[in-house]
C-alpha cells in the first residue's frame, strides 16, 4: 500500500516544479475574489484560484458550524500546500494571499469608539 507522502509526491510531481516553493508572477497583477459561500460544494472552486495564485476573502456568514469548519480546514490544507497566507476578519471573515502579496490588516479597537 502506498503512503500519504508517496502518493501526495506522485500527484504533484511535475518537471516543471523542482522545488516546495510555488512562484507566481505578478507582472500581470494580483487578482482579488471576494465570496460569500452557500454550501461547503463551493470550497472546489475556490481552492483552484488559491492554487493559481488569487487572493481569496471569503466570508463564511451563511455557513453552519461544521461547514464553516470544513471549509477552513479544507482551504488551509491547500493553503499550505501552496504556501500560502492566512488571516482572519472578525468572526467569519478569512484571508488568503500568496506569499508574494502582502495584505495590511487594522487590529480591531475593542472597546474604543467615537459613539
Amino acid at each position: 500500500m502506498m503512503g500519504f507522502r508517496s502518493s501526495t509526491k506522485k500527484v504533484f510531481a511535475s518537471d516543471e516544479i523542482k522545488s516546495n516553493v510555488v512562484t507566481h508572477d505578478v507582472s500581470q497583477g494580483v487578482n482579488i475574489m471576494i465570496r460569500i459561500p452557500n454550501c461547503f460544494e463551493d470550497v472546489h472552486d475556490y481552492a483552484n484560484a488559491l492554487m493559481q495564485g488569487n487572493v481569496l476573502f471569503l466570508n463564511l456568514e451563511r455557513l453552519n458550524g461544521v461547514d464553516r469548519n470544513r471549509v477552513f480546514d479544507y482551504l488551509n490544507g491547500v493553503a499550505y500546500v501552496v504556501s500560502a497566507n492566512v488571516d482572519t476578519l472578525g468572526e467569519t471573515g478569512l484571508i488568503y494571499s500568496p506569499v508574494n502579496v502582502t495584505i495590511d490588516k487594522q487590529e480591531e479597537n475593542k472597546g474604543v469608539g467615537f459613539w
